[in-house]
């Protein structure tokens, strides 16, 4: 029996809740048959079962090419369209508020929290003109974090990139102090 399957060429085709789950199967198992196994299942959407029918080496394959979709480094973007809401990334991060701060900074290096980062860094977009825009309050209502994991990786991965390069440069400057 035959199954077609779709296999994402694009980080913007992943969500962050995939790669969530994604990264759990990596943090719990060494076997590397079953992660190849479950990161077929998790990125082209079929069941456990169905992988068992594919040839073990187009598994192998759908794997590499996966992780050529993972090192691709794509750049912030700082208004998205989602979910039928204008979103915007955060205007001025000299203006965090205490709450954003602690809840970034308790989210941003865990995996498993990133939705939570990602609706601090990205809210609705509540007043625009031209380029400039102004977002909505922080509320860190879970419903709102919960809908977050449904943004697709190439959002996060480019606001996390962003971040990256932030430190990197704070860093290099440190000692010019």
């Amino acid at each position: 029996m035959k199954i077609k399957i779709k296999v994402p060429s694009d980080l913007s085709e992943i969500t962050l809740y995939d790669y969530q789950r994604y990264m759990n199967v990596i943090d719990n198992s060494n076997d590397e048959l079953f992660i190849a196994q479950k990161t077929v299942s998790i990125f082209c959407n079929i069941s456990l079962k169905q992988t068992l029918q594919i040839n073990i080496n187009d598994i192998y394959s759908i794997v590499e090419h996966l992780k050529d979709v993972f090192n691709s480094k794509p750049s912030l973007q700082q208004r998205i369209s989602f979910k039928g809401h204008d979103l915007g990334f955060i205007p001025k991060l000299d203006d965090i508020s205490l709450g954003e701060l602690i809840d970034l900074s308790n989210s941003i290096n865990d995996v498993q929290k990133l939705h939570i980062a990602m609706g601090v860094l990205y809210r609705p977009i509540k007043a625009k003109f031209k380029d400039m825009y102004e977002i909505e309050d922080y509320n860190a209502d879970e419903g709102i974090m919960e809908v977050m994991k449904s943004l697709p990786l190439d959002v996060v991965f480019g606001a996390m990139l962003f971040f990256y390069h932030l430190a990197n440069d704070l860093l290099k400057a440190i000692p010019k102090y």
